[in-house]
């Protein structure tokens, strides 16, 4: 069960490509991830609002890993600005 993940492994790697209850999502594993562990939105163009919003109310601060956003040239994945580590 998902609620008893705390005592895995870290840093983690969360992926969400949900496409529903994207926010209910975020938050569930802001509550959860510790620093240095990683955050990726899939398909984040649709979810652009939602992340931001996320990500100015998050009580936590989150980094863009640009080695990994821009490894293949700037924003060439579908996750647009939305590899995010705990900082």
């Amino acid at each position: 069960m998902l609620a008893d993940c705390d005592d895995l492994p870290r840093p983690w790697l969360v992926i969400e490509d949900a496409h529903a209850r994207v926010r209910a999502v975020l938050d569930f594993f802001d509550a959860r991830l510790a620093a240095g562990d990683y955050l990726l939105v899939e398909d984040s163009l649709a979810k652009r609002a939602t992340l931001r919003e996320f990500l100015r109310s998050s009580p936590h601060q989150y980094q863009l890993d640009t080695r990994s956003l821009d490894l293949f040239g700037e924003n060439t994945s579908c996750a647009i600005d939305s590899i995010l580590r705990r900082a």
